[in-house]
């Protein structure tokens, strides 16, 4: 049994070992910001900017985060690049905006369609601006994580030849506020790395950073450049100070400094010279890297994070949970702290610990499978809603509180101020020597989360070791961050999974390669091609394998039996090439039928899943099967004849599948059938070719949960006819590449947080509840940037792509739901979900 703790995504290291040692937070609350004021003019047509970024991540309302801006500090002008939050447009936020603004309007102006709300990695950006270029769209490019943002919302860009404010000596630069006046609530909350500022060249991002060509990963590199005469490279190494020459310091050469406002380098909750990084390497016991966080896309509506997302703050009354962002595989052992600095006496009402993914948002304080310190008039340590009394605790503001998870032994301990307190709520817990934990965890699948439970004004301060402890972490016991988590066994998810978007040309005998829409370009061969017209309605959803063999079709939203190559008179997959697929007419010699799967000028999407090549006989079950299973991806393709009575099929996979969709091949009439390790039990099934919730169907699984060899087939006619023919699509959770679950919906835009371990690509939802509901399909290659994953299409119905709305965040952890749709999150419903990843979230980068 292990336990998954929830801490913040991993990042891999850079291209040729490039470190980037230290981040400065900027705290919203302080103003913190840095300044300089140019004494030369520098270029003011041609220049590039360049940052690592990791923000706060959420919708800003009113409020924007200004990133680097020059202005006047009065109410007359102001130039930057900014994230806007929906005050600032009728969608929901947040965008980039770059925008030169002279008092009434805007001179110049850009803002993406892309939203960037993602708290829980690094973003690199970069802007280049160049006005003597002849086509308007040239003069100002903005990249994010290596790729041309190409899509906005407004764009109106500067005269060719005309002068920006940027590089003049009337106006202030600022990094971490805007230059406009009155702009408290301007200022940036969050952490920047690396930030580069070259006069005079506009530059792509490849002068800053590099895909890796194993993971597909963007990764910093160093800068070998000039940078003109305001030009500078600040890296915030040094912490000795708070001053231009120290924090502030410029390391191009030009000594062109900042001064640091509202930035403290003093030892406590307010200190901002940070260990976040987005190159992780070892260093002592803490390592560098990409830190947990708290993360507020999973914060209750009484709440809100802030101050780069450690403080926890609440004013409302009642309990709101904040977790820390991502899940950590089940090794391990981590180490925590949390500091009331504003509670005191009765009205403390604070509490922190480690509560099951299944426990509500505003539950962890009592529920089942919740293990928590909780401290109001006393002090008590919870275990599933059992109480421990806490005697030797102190109840004042600007205590250090301690946590402990031992994920490999399943014990959590509790503490304050380095006294651990055991399962009586004695003072004998020691985490250095596995003694006598506070809680044995009895369950997995946990968070990490704080809560706050108070009528008073409350803040909660965590610190994940991305500033110094103030206690050291109990022997063998790590900091949050991506280079103290196991690596993950698939660095990078186009090895055995592919979207690949193509358009429709009629041309016999076409390949189609998929290594096109995954940045390193990597290639495989599949051995399920799923093809999807998005233009049409008419055309199914068709689907072919190297099991069954090249041709033979069946289709997803259908109860029709197999259509055998040589009958296909549609168009068809006629080959699995090294590198994707080969497409074919039919023998009417068209595309045009409901098969379609090339017709011109239609738009497509073919979802394809690597196997294991040949199939091989596999007699482990009653039933002899043929079975290719790629068990490195949790995949497996398995066919077999029927009995008619109860019995069990080899599926191949080593371990137990969590997902299976079968469907009969040999006769119409049947629906495909699906198991789901979220049903209510192996006694549900629930079909791929309908909108039907799950039902009692114990004549299909045999009521019997699947096991590490085979799963089970009852007597039923979908799954197990006397001589009928099958195929079933098995599939297994491999840590960081597949996730299979459930999440409750909430009927609200801003819905549940789903964490997968990784970067999904490929996400399929279901309602098993309330009797409605397609099942939803959403990938990364039709919509490349959120909040645009809106175009839905449907396993069961032929339905064209369907942009209307109902929209959910791709994110580097997970993905959330932000549409109320009932088919992804009507409120009191139950949904259960298959999530494929682009990359690990120890390689993931911010969406």
């Amino acid at each position: 049994m292990g336990l998954p703790v929830e801490v913040n995504n991993l990042m891999m290291g850079a291209v040729g070992g490039y470190q980037i040692s230290r981040s400065l937070r900027f705290r919203n609350s302080a103003q913190g910001h840095l300044s300089r004021t140019l004494s030369v003019a520098g270029n003011r047509r041609t220049l590039t900017i360049s940052a690592w970024v990791k923000w706060r991540g959420y919708d800003t309302g009113s409020a924007s985060d200004s990133i680097f801006s020059v202005g006047p500090n009065n109410s007359t002008r102001s130039t930057g690049i900014t994230f806007i939050g929906s005050g600032y447009s009728s969608s929901p936020g947040t965008f980039l905006n770059i925008a030169q603004f002279n008092g009434s309007s805007n001179d110049w102006q850009l803002v993406t369609s892309q939203v960037f709300r993602d708290p829980s990695a690094w973003y690199h950006i970069v802007l280049a601006i160049d006005t003597s270029q002849a086509t308007a769209s040239n003069r100002i490019k903005l990249y994010v994580n290596g790729v041309q943002v190409t899509a906005f919302s407004t764009a109106n860009y500067p005269s060719q030849n005309s002068d920006t404010d940027f590089g003049s000596t009337s106006y202030t630069q600022y990094i971490g506020r805007d230059g406009y006046a009155s702009a408290s609530n301007r200022n940036y909350d969050g952490y920047m790395a690396d930030f580069y500022y070259v006069d005079g060249q506009a530059l792509t991002p490849s002068s800053f950073g590099e895909t890796d060509a194993i993971t597909g990963v963007w990764n910093p590199k160093k800068y070998s450049g000039t940078y003109g005469t305001n030009g500078f490279y600040l890296n915030f190494s040094d912490n000795s100070g708070a001053t231009a020459t120290t924090i502030g310091k410029d390391y191009s050469g030009n000594g062109n400094n900042w001064t640091p406002n509202n930035i403290s380098v003093t030892a406590g909750t307010t200190y901002d010279s940070m260990i976040d990084s987005p190159t992780p390497y070892a260093d002592g016991n803490s390592g560098r890297g990409n830190y947990a966080v708290l993360n507020p896309l999973d914060t209750g509506s009484s709440g809100s994070v802030s101050a780069g997302n450690l403080t926890h703050s609440s004013s409302g009354g009642g309990v709101t949970r904040s977790n820390a962002s991502i899940r950590v595989p089940s090794s391990g052992k981590f180490y925590a702290e949390f500091i009331n600095s504003s509670a005191t006496n009765a009205n403390i009402g604070l509490g922190f610990g480690v509560s099951a993914d299944s426990v509500a948002l505003n539950a962890a304080y009592n529920a089942a499978n919740s293990y928590h310190f909780y401290a109001s008039n006393a002090a008590q340590a919870m275990n599933s809603g059992t109480t421990i009394s806490i005697s030797s605790w102190t109840n004042s503001a600007n205590q250090t509180f301690q946590l402990s998870v031992d994920v490999d032994n399943s014990k959590v301990w509790i503490g304050q101020n380095n006294v651990w307190w055991d399962s009586s709520g004695g003072t004998t817990g020691n985490p250095s020597t596995g003694a006598n934990p506070t809680f044995s965890i009895s369950s997995s699948g946990f968070k990490i989360f704080t809560s706050i439970d108070t009528t008073s004004s409350v803040n909660w301060n965590a610190n994940f070791g991305q500033r110094s402890f103030s206690y050291t972490p109990p022997s063998g016991f790590k900091a949050l961050n991506s280079y103290n988590l196991p690596a993950a066994s698939i660095s990078n998810g186009a090895k055995h999974f592919a979207a690949t978007t193509y358009t429709g040309d009629s041309v016999d005998g076409r390949s189609i390669t998929n290594g096109g829409n995954n940045p390193s370009g990597i290639t495989m061969q599949p051995d399920l091609v799923w093809i999807k017209d998005r233009s049409s309605g008419s055309f199914w959803n068709v689907l072919f394998d190297s099991v069954r063999g090249a041709g033979n079709q069946l289709s997803s939203n259908q109860t029709d039996a197999e259509l055998a190559s040589a009958s296909n008179v549609q168009g068809k997959v006629s080959a699995f090439n090294s590198n994707g697929f080969t497409l074919a007419k039919g023998s009417a010699g068209t595309y045009s039928g409901l098969g379609s799967v090339n017709y011109s000028p239609d738009a497509y999407v073919a979802w394809q899943w690597k196997g294991g090549g040949t199939a091989v006989t596999n007699n482990s079950g009653t039933i002899s099967s043929q079975v290719s299973a790629n068990t490195s991806a949790g995949f497996s393709i398995v066919t077999y004849t029927g009995t008619g009575a109860n019995a069990t099929v080899g599926h191949g996979l080593g371990v137990a599948p969590q997902f299976i969709f079968a469907k009969k091949r040999s006769a119409a009439g049947n629906s495909w059938r699906v198991y789901h390790v979220g049903l209510t039990s192996a006694a549900y099934s629930i079909e791929l070719n309908t909108t039907a919730a799950q039902a009692l169907t114990a004549d299909v699984w045999n009521s019997t949960v699947p096991t590490s060899s085979v799963f089970s087939v009852g007597v039923g006619g979908d799954v197990n006819a006397s001589g009928a023919t099958y195929v079933a699509y098995c599939f297994s959770a491999v840590s960081g590449f597949s996730a299979f679950g459930k999440y409750n919906g909430t009927g609200s835009s801003d819905g549940p947080m789903i964490y997968t371990g990784f970067r999904p690509r490929f996400v399929m939802v279901k309602s098993i509840s309330g009797g409605v509901g397609d099942w939803e399909v959403r990938d990364s290659s039709r919509d490349i940037a959120n909040v645009s994953y809106s175009s839905r299409l449907f396993a069961n119905s032929s339905a064209a792509e369907d942009t209307s709305g109902f929209a959910i965040d791709l994110l580097s952890n997970g993905f959330k739901c932000r549409g109320t749709g009932t088919n992804s999150n009507g409120s009191g419903y139950t949904y259960i979900y298959m999530a494929l990843a682009e990359a690990p979230f120890n390689l993931s980068r911010a969406r």
